[in-house]
């Protein structure tokens, strides 16, 4: 009967979350494929994209709640046992655009994660991830994402 209750409880919990969410006036985390060796410009956009964008090199969910911008950044296929540099940059300011304040370390198989918070500036609308390696030029770029 206590764990009936318990989830009961849970469930209640989580629906109020969820209707809270929907009410609070953002768009929502939104996710996006990283793009291999495509370069965005500081203020939005990937410049000269493939189309379809690829989905074999990782993935990046950006959302913002309150005050915080949170990015998650996978990695896939990526160089292995490589040290990548990592900027969230939020738009249409270009804050933080090459402003490298996160790393992923791919593993064997050139898959890595990071989670990144940073501040959420005042007019921020959008936002998109950068990974670069400086000593072999190997770079992914998210699309700019909505996240207001």
């Amino acid at each position: 009967m206590r764990k009936l209750l318990v989830s009961i409880t849970a469930a209640i919990v989580l629906l109020a979350f969820g209707l809270s969410s929907a009410f609070a006036g953002g768009s929502g985390a939104e996710k996006a494929p990283l793009v291999h060796n495509v370069f965005e410009s500081c203020t939005g956009g990937l410049i000269n994209p493939p189309s379809p964008l690829p989905t074999g090199f990782g993935s990046v969910v950006i959302n913002a709640t309150g005050d915080k911008l949170i990015a998650e950044v996978a990695v896939k296929n990526a160089l292995p046992d490589t040290t990548y540099q990592v900027a969230l940059t939020q738009t249409p300011s270009g804050a933080g655009c090459n402003v490298y304040t996160d790393t992923i370390t791919t593993n064997g198989q050139g898959n890595g994660n990071v989670h990144i918070t940073q501040p959420l500036l005042p007019g921020t609308t959008d936002a998109f991830v950068d990974v670069f390696n400086a000593p072999t030029f190997d770079f992914y770029n998210s699309p700019d994402m909505t996240i207001a």
